[in-house]
């Protein structure tokens, strides 16, 4: 009751006896909160409409500046400032910005390649300067020193292994992956910002699927990709995007709000099995199966959806008949060679675990012994990643990075499984969400077993996942605590 004598929010409980003063009692917090949530204040700083007409008037000033012929620098600036403005009174936004870059990367033929990095960047100086000035401390996990851990791991093995030019830069980009899913963790501790996560999330992964449908209808590419990117890496951010969408719309929304996050989650559906990805395909397969095994309720709802998307299918097909069969023969042609590439890879990549098995040889560091192996002559293409996630930590990290990245796959596992289990009163937040954390996990982390991600978005969505589900865990944890505390202890 500590906390909660030290919020500030009192109410007056009125004894029975006339005899004895009122006594003063706390006010609860949030049933859906943990109790180290009642004294991180993550609310606005300052009113809305006064954060709203500050941004808008920078913008009309960076716009009066772009009228007058200004610097571009000097007319950007007005509309940054009132832009970091609206994002410190709400944090969150920062994640919706970094999610669409992720969700929209590669789906442009002029999108920068380091939007996604500039996103997280912007995202994590955020989240730290809001908890600064609201004067928040940070949130620890054991998840994430060992996430750190594991990335330094990456830079002592390359080095040790002699492939640190080669391996340094992708170390990089882990630790900075680790460093967006720490501060993923803070801004997101209750079940109703489980299911601003999802809304985020969703949104992203939909907008890149629309961008994506809209290239294909214009003739730009022969199945649903992104027109500068890679289809696995892609149908994995569809894939997951479709579930957790499901999700967000089996929450207690409005019908027609409802109906908006299932159009979503339907356009990321089409997208992820259309683009060919056969990584993206058998994760969803494998994440349906073991929804249907492990949770009975959602049975009838499974078969239903099953149902209706097959009726669809051959509704359409018809139409797009031709554009199908082209897509399946381009894909078998390609799938005729770099599937033997890939056994080639993987061979190479346990030979070069055997060389190293403890401390590994450095991600990355299998395109030259690739090229040697094989004896491939100058200018033919030689594969940079093994196409197996979990194959390439093993021979880039050892067995002791191994150990560490499966006790964090371990837990996320184990942490998404237990938050479908978790009872929510139907009318609770969250409750929809919470029930499609496993499946989006599992879906990403199976396509896994097809291609590299360890440097790439959808591998380390699953830890932010995994901690949204964390956050469902822990409040009903409080829930049961609040529920069972009684009104006034100290007065007894």
């Amino acid at each position: 009751m500590s906390n909660l004598r030290e919020s500030g929010k009192w109410e007056v409980f009125r004894d029975a006896s006339p005899s004895r003063p009122s006594t003063p009692v706390p006010a609860e917090p949030p049933r859906d909160a943990p109790h180290h949530v009642a004294n991180r204040p993550w609310g606005p700083l300052w009113s809305a409409r006064g954060v709203f007409l500050l941004a808008g008037g920078l913008a009309l000033v960076s716009g009066i500046l772009v009228a007058a012929g200004a610097p571009l620098a000097m007319a950007a600036a007005p509309v940054l400032l009132g832009l970091g403005v609206l994002l410190l009174n709400y944090p969150k936004l920062g994640f919706l910005i970094f999610m669409l870059t992720v969700g929209l990367n590669w789906t442009m033929a002029g999108w920068p390649s380091s939007a996604t990095k500039l996103g997280a960047i912007l995202f994590v100086g955020i989240t730290g300067l809001s908890m600064i000035i609201r004067r928040i401390p940070p949130r620890m996990h054991w998840l994430h020193f060992l996430l750190l851990a594991f990335a330094c791991w990456t830079v002592v093995s390359a080095n040790v292994a002699g492939n640190g030019s080669l391996s340094n830069g992708f170390s990089a980009t882990i630790a900075g992956w680790a460093v967006v899913v720490i501060a993923a963790s803070q801004i997101f501790e209750s079940r109703r910002d489980v299911v601003t996560l999802g809304a985020c999330y969703t949104t992203a992964m939909a907008a890149g699927c629309v961008l994506t449908l809209m290239s294909y209808g214009s003739g730009h590419s022969s199945a649903l990709v992104p027109v500068a990117g890679d289809a696995n890496d892609f149908g994995m951010l569809a894939s997951s995007g479709a579930i957790v969408g499901i999700g967000v719309a089996r929450e207690k929304f409005h019908p027609v709000v409802r109906a908006w996050w299932l159009l979503c989650a339907t356009i990321c559906l089409i997208v992820a099995v259309g683009s060919f990805s056969r990584g993206a395909i058998l994760g969803l397969a494998v994440a349906l199966v073991v929804h249907f095994l492990f949770r009975p309720r959602d049975r009838k709802a499974i078969l239903i959806g099953i149902v209706v998307a097959a009726l669809a299918l051959l509704a359409v097909y018809p139409s797009i008949q031709r554009a199908v069969s082209v897509a399946v023969q381009q894909k078998s042609f390609v799938a005729e060679g770099n599937v033997s590439s890939r056994f080639d890879a993987w061979a190479i990549a346990l030979n070069i675990f055997a060389e190293h098995p403890l401390g590994g040889a450095g991600i990355g560091s299998l395109e030259p012994r690739y090229f040697g192996d094989l004896h491939l002559a100058p200018g033919m293409l030689s594969l940079a990643y093994a196409h197996n996630s979990y194959i390439e930590i093993l021979y880039g990290t050892g067995i002791i990075g191994a150990i560490l990245m499966a006790f964090a796959i371990g837990w996320s596992l184990k942490t998404t499984w237990r938050a479908q289990r978790v009872e929510i009163p139907e009318a609770g937040a969250g409750a929809g969400v919470q029930s499609v954390l496993f499946p989006a996990v599992v879906s990403i982390l199976v396509a896994c077993f097809t291609v590299t991600e360890i440097m790439y978005p959808p591998f380390w969505m699953v830890f932010v996942l995994a901690f949204a589900a964390h956050a469902v865990s822990e409040s009903a944890s409080a829930s049961r605590v609040v529920a069972d505390r009684p009104v006034v202890p100290w007065a007894r």
